[in-house]
C-alpha cells in the first residue's frame, strides 16, 4: 500500500515537472515551423513586382529600386526620387515634356559628362559628375544604356516612372515649340567638340543637340534627332548614327500617368503642387510661383524676403546666377517683353536712327533693369554666357555711320548688331 502510493506520488511529480519544462519552454522559444512551411511573405514595390524576385534580393543595387520610386512636383520643376535631382517641365500641344535633359547616373555608373577648361571636348568616366552635366545639358548615353535594356516598343529606358523616351512621332509633335524646348548638348564627334560652329549641307549651326528616341532601330543603322534652335530634324532614314554613339535624353510623361499633390490628383496644366498643397498657375492672368510670390485677390506681389538668389522687381521675381565676377538674372526682363533698343536703354526715340553715346551711362547703363542692375554692354557677353537660352539687347552702339545700329545677344550665343527699331527683350546684369 505504501510502496503504490510513493510510485502515485513520484507519477505526479513527474507529470509536475513536465508541465513547468513545457511553460518554460512556451515563453522562451520562439515558434519554429517545419522548414517546408517556411515562405517568405511577398512585399510589393508599387509597380506590381515583388521583393522576392531575384533582382530584388539584399545582393542588387540601390539604383534597382530607384526606378520604382514616382517622381514629385514642386511649383514648376519635377523631382527624380530616385536621385533627387530636378528638372523644369512644360507642356506642349498638351503633353508634359522635360524642358532639360536627363541627367541620371544611375548609382554613379552610367552616363557621361563631357570635360570643360583645357580637356574640353573630352568625355569623363560613366557615373562622374561634371560641370558639363549640369542643367540644362543632361549626360551623354549610348542607346543601350538609355533605353536600359528595354526591348523595342518599351520605351520607358532610364527615364523616372510615369515618363518616357519619346518616339520619332512625338518628337515631331514639339517641331513648333523648338524655341522652348532647345536645350542643346554636346557634339558626340570629338573632332568638333561642343558648342562649335559646325558647318554642313550648306547651313551653319552654333549650337545643337543630338537626342535618342525609343523607336531608334531601323533599317540600316540607328535613328536619333538632330536639334538646332530652329528646326528639329528625325532622322530615320539617313545619316544614321551607330548605337554606341553618345547622345542625350530627353522624357516626356506617360499619357496615363496621373500626377499627385500629397494624395490629390494634380493637374499640371492649371495647377502647382508646393510642399504637398495645391496652388492655381494663374494669378490675375499671370503665371506666378507660391515659393516667390503672393497672390491676393487677383493682384500678384513679391514676397517681401525671396529666397537666397532670387530678385524681386515689380511682380516678377527673377532666378540670378554667378558668371564669372557677373550676377546675372537667368531670365528675360518683364517675362521677355521687347523693346526696341532707345526704349530698352530709356532714352529718346531719336536715339534709334542716331548715335547716342554720349547718353550711355558707362560702365553701368540702367535703362528699364531695376535700380543696382544694368543692361550689359557688348564685351560683357562671352560664348558661355546662358547663349542658348534667348536674346538681348546690349547697351553698345555700332559707331560710325552705322548709327541707327545697336549690338544684341544672338540665340546662337553670337553678339551681332541690327537695327536699334527691332523689338527685342532685355536681360539684366547686376552692378
Amino acid at each position: 500500500m505504501k510502496q503504490a502510493l510513493n510510485f502515485q506520488i513520484l507519477i505526479l511529480a513527474i507529470i509536475g515537472c513536465a508541465l513547468i519544462l513545457a511553460s518554460c519552454s512556451d515563453v522562451d522559444a520562439p515558434y519554429l515551423p517545419p522548414p517546408e512551411l517556411v515562405t517568405s511573405s511577398p512585399s510589393f514595390n508599387g509597380d506590381g513586382s515583388s521583393s522576392n524576385d531575384q533582382s530584388s534580393n539584399s545582393s542588387v543595387s540601390s539604383s534597382s529600386s530607384e526606378s520604382k520610386v514616382s517622381p514629385q512636383f514642386d511649383g514648376d520643376e519635377f523631382i527624380d526620387q530616385r536621385d533627387g535631382k530636378k528638372y523644369k517641365y512644360e507642356i506642349y500641344n498638351g503633353r508634359v515634356w522635360m524642358s532639360e535633359n536627363l541627367n541620371y547616373s544611375k548609382g554613379g555608373t552610367i552616363g557621361y559628362c563631357y570635360k570643360t577648361g583645357t580637356e574640353k571636348y573630352t568625355l569623363g568616366t560613366p557615373g562622374e559628375n561634371l560641370p558639363g552635366c549640369g542643367p540644362p545639358y543632361g549626360r551623354a548615353y549610348t542607346y543601350e544604356i538609355a533605353t536600359d535594356g528595354n526591348p523595342l516598343g518599351k520605351a520607358k529606358g532610364i527615364c523616372p516612372i510615369g515618363w518616357h523616351i519619346p518616339s520619332s512621332t512625338e518628337w515631331t509633335q514639339v517641331a513648333s515649340n523648338i524655341s522652348k524646348i532647345f536645350a542643346g548638348n554636346y557634339d558626340p564627334s570629338p573632332s568638333k567638340g561642343y558648342w562649335k560652329e559646325r558647318t554642313g549641307d550648306g547651313d551653319t549651326y552654333s549650337i545643337f543637340g543630338f537626342y535618342w528616341f525609343s523607336n531608334a532601330e531601323v533599317t540600316g543603322g540607328v535613328g536619333f534627332v538632330f536639334m538646332t534652335t530652329s528646326e528639329i530634324d528625325v532622322r530615320t532614314t539617313s545619316q544614321l548614327a551607330k548605337l554606341n554613339d553618345y547622345f542625350s535624353v530627353r522624357c516626356v510623361m506617360d499619357e496615363d500617368f496621373q500626377p499627385k499633390c500629397g494624395n490629390q490628383p494634380l493637374s499640371l496644366a492649371d495647377e502647382y503642387c508646393i510642399d504637398g498643397t495645391k496652388y492655381p498657375k494663374m494669378c490675375g492672368g499671370k503665371t506666378w510661383n507660391p515659393k516667390l510670390q503672393q497672390c491676393t485677390d487677383g493682384i500678384l506681389t513679391c514676397l517681401p524676403n525671396p529666397p537666397s538668389g532670387y530678385y524681386c522687381f515689380g511682380d516678377y521675381v527673377y532666378q540670378t546666377i554667378t558668371v564669372g565676377d557677373k550676377i546675372w538674372m537667368t531670365s528675360n526682363l518683364d517675362g521677355g517683353t521687347t523693346y526696341n533698343w532707345a526704349a530698352a536703354m530709356v532714352l529718346e526715340p531719336t536715339c534709334n536712327s542716331n548715335d547716342c553715346v554720349t547718353q550711355i551711362q558707362t560702365p553701368n547703363h540702367q535703362g528699364i533693369c531695376p535700380t543696382g542692375w544694368h543692361i550689359p554692354i557688348r564685351n560683357e557677353i562671352t560664348s558661355n554666357t546662358f547663349f542658348n537660352s534667348g536674346t538681348w539687347w546690349t547697351a553698345t552702339q555700332e559707331s560710325g555711320n552705322e548709327s541707327n545700329y545697336a549690338y544684341y545677344k544672338d540665340s546662337y550665343g553670337d553678339v551681332v548688331y541690327s537695327y536699334k527699331n527691332n523689338l527685342r527683350p532685355v536681360r539684366c546684369v547686376k552692378n
